[in-house]
């Protein structure tokens, strides 16, 4: 739970900086998330490397779930945002 945790909330923080408007939160969703998941792989490749540690596909997958959840999360939270900020435009009609 730690790791999808820690994983979700970088992606968050990640689309936040990849894509700071509403506009191309879609096409940076994917770009995010390929970038993010190259981090958990990265991580579990070193730990093959030091001694007393082993990297396992299982963490890669569940660090690889929890970017997946951020990114979509906050690209959920910006959709809502601008659908709030078109309302006052929606009742004028």
């Amino acid at each position: 739970a730690a790791h999808l945790t820690e994983y979700a909330i970088l992606g968050v923080l990640v689309m936040q900086a990849f894509a700071p408007g509403v506009k191309r939160d879609r096409r940076m969703l994917g770009v995010a998330a390929l970038v993010l998941m190259l981090v958990p792989t990265i991580d579990e490749t070193i730990q093959v490397c030091v001694p007393g540690r082993n990297g396992q596909v299982a963490d890669v997958l569940v660090d690889c779930t929890g970017v997946l959840i951020g990114c979509l999360v906050r690209a959920a939270f910006t959709g809502i945002r601008a659908r709030l900020a078109r309302a006052p435009e929606n009742l004028k009609k």
